[in-house]
């Protein structure tokens, strides 16, 4: 299916966490098949910067990506040496006010 079923307001768009990301990366928010591309195409960078921005609190470990034919669904691991404390990040987001 090709045709747009619902696309939000621009303002609601422009501040959105996914075109914030985007342009955090250089990407254009309005382009979301060159971020696709540059998820598939260098995941480890990728990863690595959805932890950056989602600023978890935590170790994201050495390596961002790493092919495994034994994980279910994906056959990738994301941040396998990553430690991270969920309580706290949540906390600390509602506290800035972040969904």
């Amino acid at each position: 299916m090709s045709s747009v079923l619902w696309t939000p307001a621009p303002a609601a768009f422009q501040s959105s966490n996914l075109a914030r990301f985007s342009i955090a990366n250089g990407f254009d928010p309005r382009h979301y098949e060159t971020l696709h591309r540059w998820s598939v195409g260098d995941p480890g960078a990728f990863w690595r910067a959805v932890w950056d921005f989602a600023e978890v609190i935590g170790e994201s470990g050495a390596i961002a990506f790493l092919r495994d034919d034994n994980a279910p669904m994906t056959g990738s691991r994301f941040l396998p040496g990553a430690s991270l404390n969920l309580a706290e990040t949540c906390c600390v987001a509602t506290a800035r006010g972040s969904q």
